[in-house]
């Protein structure tokens, strides 16, 4: 369920630490099950950038994350606000995988779409591929995904 988040407003900037430069985040919004739901920024920055032209690159995935106990931890922060691209639905689509085969392939698929509104679906329609897969990532996760070592699917 979407819930209105006082400390957060959609489209706040975060940075985090990386192992050379910083990577950035853009918050969409909170979720009272899985918490905050960011867009993950591609590219390793050595200085701080102009925070409006980082949020206009398309992601490359969007997940949720634990932002108040990051922030709390110092392991991000809050580095700006930046208007969320066009399209941007709240709450989003997701993909979940269902029971896996012994070869690591999923028999089903089902699709969330927020609250209570998930459906098994057989297979994947093209457009449902491109849908971000439904988790929480921590701050190593992250990382990975900034830096191309994290396999996403």
């Amino acid at each position: 369920m979407e819930v209105k988040d006082k400390n957060f407003t959609a489209g706040d900037m975060f940075e985090i630490k990386l192992s050379s430069g910083f990577g950035y985040m853009q918050y969409v919004y909170s979720d009272d099950q899985y918490g905050a739901f960011m867009r993950v920024l591609p590219g390793e920055r050595e200085a701080p950038p102009e925070i409006e032209s980082v949020a206009r690159t398309k992601e490359i995935t969007s997940v949720f994350f634990p932002l108040r106990v990051a922030l709390r931890k110092k392991i991000v922060k809050k580095v700006g606000l930046a208007p969320l691209p066009a399209g941007i639905s709240v709450p989003p689509m997701l993909r979940m995988r269902g029971p896996m085969l012994n070869d690591g392939k999923p028999v089903s698929w089902w699709i969330w779409s927020g609250d209570d509104d998930i459906r098994k679906v057989g297979s994947l329609t093209p457009e449902q591929k491109t849908f971000p897969i439904l988790g929480v990532a921590n701050d190593t996760a992250i990382k990975e995904i900034i830096e191309g070592t994290y396999q996403l699917d």
